[in-house]
């Protein structure tokens, strides 16, 4: 029993979570139509201030991931900028190592795949 109560729960945390992201959704879109202002005042006379400010568990997860690739394309650039030093300032040290060092990156950047996904965001 206590294993079905804490399904029960979780399974209401997940879909509390969504009618949060879909209310900030409908804000979104009401400031897109141009009657934002209004359906906030309204949210917030209703006591929902407070569940739009909080970000829910999609959205640090979305916000954690953007971060995880723009550390990532730092990092890409990083060894970009430090393969080009090593072929200008050491080219004996770069000829030595020239076979294992691939001229171009192996795979598209990272932000780039993102950027053209048809997927939205948060």
């Amino acid at each position: 029993q206590l294993d079905e109560k804490g399904a029960e729960n979780k399974k209401l945390r997940v879909m509390l979570e969504e009618l949060q992201l879909k209310l900030k959704e409908l804000i979104t879109r009401c400031h897109t139509n141009g009657v934002g202002a209004v359906v906030e005042v309204i949210a917030a006379n209703l006591g929902l201030g407070e569940v739009l400010k909080r970000r829910t568990v999609f959205e640090r997860l979305y916000k954690d991931a953007m971060d995880r690739i723009v550390r990532l394309e730092e990092l890409r650039e990083r060894v970009d900028r430090e393969r080009t030093e090593l072929k200008v300032y050491a080219p004996e040290a770069f000829a030595a190592v020239q076979d294992f060092i691939p001229e171009t990156p192996l795979e598209p950047s990272v932000l780039d795949m993102v950027e053209q996904s048809p997927l939205r965001g948060l």
